[in-house]
């Protein structure tokens, strides 16, 4: 079978993955990657709405702090391959991580070693709403729970990764960069 470009012709009963075009499925990887950012941002909206903002950070750090972390890095890193564990390996899970879908987030990482990086997030759709509707979601998402998600993944992959943050928002104006982290292997003493 000709590998499909979309799926707008016949039912097919046993479809599978393979039977479409490596760029279709780019696109819908994308596609599901902006459903599991906006599955996110629709149940805390949920949550806050009938618990208050408390609640729906307080199970927000739970859920991507201390539960999703270990089940969501141990599936990728397989079906990735990525045996070295190292700071390298992380930047690799990142860049396909469906946190990050391509043309959502604009991004770039300088790999300085395999034991150290630094992940610069140029744009980033919850901070621009955070800046212009919720000002009040910059400190508990972006400077608490988006550093402690991200030592929370990185532990997975190696607990000698050490994660800081030497950027992080308030912005003084919307030409900065969102964010950055810094990764580097640091053996545990």
């Amino acid at each position: 079978m000709t590998e499909l470009k979309d799926y707008s012709g016949e039912f097919i009963p046993n479809v599978r993955y393979e039977d479409f075009s490596k760029e279709f499925l780019a696109r819908l990887l994308i596609e599901y990657g902006r459903c599991y950012i906006m599955a996110d941002a629709l149940w805390y909206t949920a949550v806050k709405e009938r618990f208050g903002r408390e609640v729906a950070n307080a199970l927000d750090y739970e859920m991507w702090v201390n539960r999703f972390p270990p089940f969501e890095t141990a599936r990728i890193l397989s079906v990735l391959n990525l045996k070295n564990r190292d700071v390298a390996d992380a930047m690799k899970f990142w860049q396909l991580a469906a946190m990050m879908p391509h043309g959502m987030f604009d991004y770039e990482i300088d790999l300085k070693s395999n034991n150290h990086a630094i992940l610069t997030i140029k744009r980033c759709p919850a901070l621009i709403r955070f800046e212009t509707k919720e000002p009040e979601m910059i400190e508990p998402i972006c400077q608490v729970m988006e550093l402690a998600s991200a030592r929370a993944y990185a532990n997975e992959i190696n607990p000698n990764i050490v994660v800081t943050m030497p950027k992080m928002p308030p912005r003084k104006s919307p030409d900065e960069i969102c964010c950055q982290f810094e990764f580097k292997l640091e053996p545990k003493v």
